[in-house]
């Protein structure tokens, strides 16, 4: 796509310091695990490097985080979807999987968005 790329290597807290100054960069891009519900995707708040501070989207999104009712919130999201597509705030360049592999012999937890091996045990 005739990018330049400057890779930075650092460790969290340094990127989570820097991001925030857009100075910096030209392009911020992050990975995002699943998240069951939209309000817990922070790349959505105004304070997320890369993201708008658009009114709009604040008001449903504060509504959202909110509302009990699911069918109320479920319309405030389908109305957050459809200004997302009408401004286009950011763009999804690329998709992440992980590959988990399992053998008889290992037992515990693995249905995690992210792989922790946290209570996982060999049987003998």
């Amino acid at each position: 796509m005739g990018f330049t790329v400057e890779l930075l290597p650092m460790e969290w807290q340094t990127l989570v310091r820097r991001r925030t100054n857009s100075d910096l960069w030209d392009a911020y891009t992050a990975s995002h695990g699943v998240r069951p519900d939209p309000t817990f995707r922070g790349f959505l708040h105004c304070d997320w490097p890369g993201w708008n501070c658009d009114r709009d989207f604040d008001g449903l999104f504060d509504a959202m985080e909110t509302e009990v009712q699911f069918e109320r919130r479920y319309r405030l999201w389908q109305d957050f979807h459809r200004l997302f597509w009408e401004r286009v705030s950011y763009i999804l360049h690329g998709d992440r999987f992980d590959l988990i592999v399992m053998r008889k012999h290992v037992h515990g937890r693995f249905d995690m968005p992210q792989v922790y091996f946290w209570n996982v045990w060999l049987a003998k």
